[in-house]
């Protein structure tokens, strides 16, 4: 309720009032509370807009909220005058607003159909601190299956270490790392090809 919430560093709104003018809305939300949020937004609040999505449709299990479909495409087909731009869901919020967090320099995908809104949001990311060449263009929005896939299964792998299941955790940490390296390096984007 904005209104209750008073003396804060910065204005608190209603999410419709909140995206009203704005250029750029970042979709961080819970995945699958991202349809029914966006639409009491209200698509003539979000046209002509470039909507840049993070959030993965995942359980709390970390299984698939949308098991044959990302949560991107879905965005896109829910509001087509929307510019879906599906970047950094395959990495934590902090990394992403600091990738001096990382030991060592790391690829960031992006996926939508709008070349124009793919550009601004990696503008964003270099404004953060994201080296061009760690951005990699994976194509249209439909893509983004492939990036979901892969957060996912980090996170699957993430449980393994925390139960103790090491060498579980480091196999599937290596698949996705040996995918994500194919992708980067040789342009395949496995995800891609099985969506």
């Amino acid at each position: 309720d904005p209104a209750n919430r008073s003396g804060l560093p910065a204005p608190v709104a209603a999410s419709a009032d909140a995206v009203v003018g704005a250029d750029v809305v970042l979709n961080a939300v819970q995945g699958v509370d991202t349809l029914p949020l966006l639409t009491s937004i209200g698509a003539d609040n979000l046209d002509d807009t470039v909507l840049w999505d993070i959030a993965n449709a995942a359980n709390p299990d970390f299984s698939p909220a949308i098991p044959d479909d990302s949560l991107g495409r879905r965005i896109q087909e829910a509001f087509p005058h929307v510019k879906v731009v599906k970047a950094a869901n395959n990495v934590a919020a902090v990394v992403v607003a600091d990738p001096t967090t990382l030991p060592a320099p790391t690829t960031l995908f992006l996926s939508g159909d709008d070349t124009d809104a793919k550009e601004v949001v990696s503008g964003l990311l270099m404004d953060l601190g994201w080296p061009r060449q760690s951005l990699l263009d994976l194509g249209g929005i439909a893509n983004a299956y492939a990036q979901t896939l892969g957060a996912i299964f980090l996170g699957v792998s993430t449980l393994f270490f925390v139960a103790g299941w090491t060498t579980a955790g480091w196999v599937v940490s290596l698949l996705v790392f040996a995918l994500a390296t194919l992708a980067a390096v040789g342009r395949i984007c496995v995800g891609c090809i099985f969506y």
